[in-house]
């Protein structure tokens, strides 16, 4: 057989890592006890400048709820499970103050009858877009060889004037 395309990127990142890794431990074994001493006030002095600017953080933004999303939560949750039944998908959906989360559960998404029925497949892409974000990935060791479709909603979202300033930290109300 002809190879026409290969990529090794795991392997690059993680020969990258480990490298980066021993260039730290030389480089921390080759320093003075005094180099060493103003690295850990450099540390402490930089842990002090991001506390600062958390509590700064914290006077001006504040969580609202996204009421929308709570809604199309409970709707595609309904959905789902009809898209379950007639997939023969596991399902589940779990929800707490500041996410829903709504999982399935597969051994063979690719089959003829799932892409056949298109009423239902694009009940399952609405949810898809509907959600704030989408994963699929295999399993844990508890269902292993099965397929994992994540759908995320987040119910809450910053509001302030540094919003747009700490756009990624919205990321950690899921």
């Amino acid at each position: 057989m002809k190879l026409i395309a290969s990529a090794n990127f795991h392997t690059a990142k993680m020969r990258d890592l480990e490298e980066y890794e021993r260039r730290m431990r030389e480089e921390k074994a080759n320093m003075t006890e005094e180099e060493q001493e103003s690295r850990a006030k450099e540390h402490k002095a930089n842990m002090e400048q991001m506390k600062k600017q958390a509590k700064e953080l914290m006077g001006t933004l504040r969580i609202k709820p996204r009421r929308v999303n709570m809604m199309r939560f409970n709707i595609a949750s309904q959905r789902a499970q009809s898209i379950a039944a007639r997939f023969g998908l596991d399902m589940r959906a779990e929800t707490t103050a500041k996410c829903g989360l709504l999982s399935f559960f597969t051994e063979d998404f690719t089959s003829d009858n799932l892409w056949n029925d298109q009423k239902e497949m694009r009940q399952l892409l609405k949810l898809m877009r509907w959600a704030d974000s989408v994963s699929i990935q295999e399993a844990d060791e508890e269902r292993e060889g099965q397929l994992l479709i994540e759908l995320t909603f987040r119910f809450c979202k910053l509001i302030g004037k540094d919003r747009k300033r700490y756009k990624n930290l919205e990321q950690l109300l899921i």
